[in-house]
């Protein structure tokens, strides 16, 4: 099968499986890769010490995986209606971001991830898997979904789809074979132009600027991957948040006109996981 025709036959079974967006690329140096590595040396990634592991790995995905040749890049969206205000402002509630109101994405994806190179080995003869990613590998998922056309880097730093928004969990397939390069079929240019509501609705300051996070003062950071004490002076900023973070999100123009919920129920949401009691919690 030639590439054009096996792209085809990828693309499609990607959103059989039910897959938002799909995009194919060559394999090679990683998009990008300097600005992660200047954001490495600022000391932004606060005490995430396996971001700054396996960077050979991260800088050129062929040394991962030394056969690559493509890329299949897939987002997934996890877009919920934001919380009643009644819900978002009780104290006696805390709040968890979006991402988390269903089971492990992990879980529900990589599945998908393999019945999609099953779907791939079929037609081309490749007896082995491909390699999967989804944030767990040496691979710079956000860069490379913007390599595919999925979206672009927002000044909150999330990828952001014109067609689905940034509420995307983005995964990936590495193969052997030759594919030809296609951006999602929804893709189109997409700019955050002059607006900075993310960086204004930031309580601690975790985006001094444009396109910067300092994950050392991000909620979602302080609250998931932060394993001492959160430094006092944030924790009056925080809000009930209690896992994650989504403010950044909310208020973007993008998720605000174009989010909507994922073509297929690919996760299963939780209602209960949103806003919990937090008494309830603490009798766990």
């Amino acid at each position: 099968m030639n590439p054009a025709s096996l792209t085809d036959l990828a693309v499609a079974a990607a959103h059989d499986l039910g897959f938002d967006l799909v995009g194919v690329t060559a394999a090679g140096p990683a998009p990008d890769f300097g600005r992660f590595d200047d954001w490495l040396s600022g000391g932004h990634h606060g005490e995430m010490a396996y971001l700054a592991k396996r960077v050979a790995e991260r800088a050129d995905v062929r040394v991962w995986v030394p056969e690559a040749r493509s890329l299949v890049l897939v987002g997934v969206s996890y877009f919920r209606e934001i919380l009643p205000a009644a819900l978002r402002r009780d104290p006696a509630r805390g709040q968890i971001a979006a991402y988390a109101w269903s089971d492990d994405y992990h879980e529900a994806l990589k599945p998908l991830l393999f019945r999609l190179d099953a779907a791939i080995r079929a037609v081309s003869g490749r007896t082995t898997r491909g390699r999967v990613f989804i944030d767990t590998a040496p691979v710079l998922e956000r860069s490379w979904a913007q390599a595919a056309g999925l979206g672009f880097v927002g000044k909150n730093t999330c990828l952001i789809s014109p067609a689905r928004g940034s509420w995307l969990f983005l995964a990936g397939l590495v193969v052997p074979e030759e594919m030809a390069e296609r951006t999602s079929p929804s893709a189109q240019p997409g700019t955050c132009g002059r607006c900075t509501r993310c960086l204004d609705v930031c309580p601690t300051g975790a985006l001094p600027k444009p396109y910067l996070l300092d994950a050392r003062r991000c909620i979602s950071y302080l609250t998931i991957e932060a394993k001492g004490a959160i430094p006092r002076e944030l924790r009056p900023l925080m809000g009930n948040w209690i896992f994650g973070c989504d403010l950044c999100q909310d208020v973007c123009p993008w998720n605000r006109r174009f989010a909507r919920p994922a073509q297929r129920a690919v996760l299963q949401v939780r209602p209960e996981m949103s806003a919990p009691l937090l008494l309830d919690l603490l009798a766990l």
